[in-house]
């Protein structure tokens, strides 16, 4: 039976709500800065996957090899609804979607971005670049454990991190350029391949952060908004700012939470929400919100500047809190109908037994 943990289930819904800012944002330097640090958010949720994931080296390879299955069915879904949303939008904006297949399938830079570096080539999907780095964290992660490697996490974790810096945020500054690349986004070796491996160390060391108080924690995450605030204030100013998907405190706000998470999981303390539907299914559901919150957003938006236009500076900064509840909306209805079609063939299957 699966171990519930209450209070991760809590921060996916917490980081699900910083996806959708991360994804639209707010007008002005404020919603600049908001979008930048909301990153952290996609950090957390690769550091809680191989916390659950590979915390533990028994059967870790049969749980490496149905993570690979799940993240792949979900990638391979969600990579042929975001086609089919792309055809539909094409079409409305008058555009060939046959012509814009064409040119992607006939430029083999296109095509790299898209295989190595995780780049989307279409107009709406590109939070699709995080299912399948996902995918490739997990595969890269099985290769290793093949290899016997696994258990040299700690080191490969920290060259993950030190290549992701550099190729990130200190890129302009040691004047990196590969194949005419002045920085790598988010692939399997900048993202998450290091934060699954940490995620990784932290579960195999989390009486470590059971130690510490619970004001440590707090401390640590305003600290690591202002280190990230500071960071893109310094590289600003030095003209050296060309990427912010690897901020230094992104990462230390996310190892924070995470390590918050975890130590309050390990107190075994019950809390009094523990039978609440959406937070113990929070799993389920925040795929969902994951997979259509930029759709409803895309909606939202044209609605109000079609019907209206005159109010949409003001209704335009709620997208992201509107795009997560339509998401998340869709998804119970979506959950519930899956859920009436296996009670369905529970009941027939029952039927048949009896008789």
């Amino acid at each position: 039976m699966r171990r519930r943990y209450y209070y991760i289930d809590i921060l996916r819904w917490v980081l699900m709500i910083f996806v959708c800012v991360n994804t639209f944002s707010f007008p002005g330097q404020l919603g600049a800065y908001l979008k930048i640090i909301s990153g952290f958010a996609y950090i957390c949720f690769f550091i809680l996957s191989g916390f659950l994931v590979l915390r533990h080296n028994h059967h870790i390879e049969q749980k490496i090899k149905a993570a690979i299955r799940r993240t792949g069915i979900m990638a391979l879904t969600l990579f042929f609804f975001y086609l089919l949303l792309n055809i539909v939008y094409l079409a409305l904006r008058k555009q060939s979607f046959l012509e814009v297949m064409k040119a992607f399938m006939t430029s083999k830079r296109m095509i790299f971005q898209f295989v190595a570096l995780n780049a989307w080539f279409l107009p709406i999907g590109d939070t699709f670049w995080f299912i399948q780095c996902l995918l490739y964290g997990y595969v890269a992660i099985y290769i290793l454990k093949k290899l016997d490697l696994l258990k040299y996490d700690y080191i490969i974790c920290l060259i993950c991190l030190i290549i992701a810096v550099l190729t990130g945020e200190l890129a302009n500054i040691i004047h990196f350029n590969f194949l005419g690349y002045t920085h790598i986004p988010s692939t399997v070796i900048t993202r998450s391949l290091p934060y699954l491996l940490l995620g990784r160390i932290i579960g195999r060391n989390r009486k470590y952060f059971v130690k510490h108080r619970m004001e440590i924690y707090l401390t640590f995450i305003p600290v690591s908004v202002w280190l990230t605030v500071v960071e893109i204030q310094a590289l600003s100013k030095s003209n050296n700012l060309i990427y912010t998907g690897h901020m230094i405190g992104n990462g230390l706000l996310a190892c924070v939470l995470c390590g918050y998470v975890i130590m309050r999981e390990d107190w075994g303390q019950q809390p009094m929400y523990k039978d609440n539907y959406l937070i113990s299914n929070a799993r389920h559901y925040v795929k969902y919100v994951y997979a259509f919150h930029q759709i409803c957003g895309i909606i939202y938006l044209l609605m109000i500047r079609n019907l209206l236009s005159r109010y949409y500076y003001y209704l335009a900064p709620l997208v992201s809190i509107v795009a997560f509840i339509t998401s998340l909306l869709i998804g119970i209805v979506v959950r519930g109908c899956v859920d009436s079609m296996r009670f369905e063939e529970d009941e027939e299957n029952e039927v048949k037994i009896s008789v």
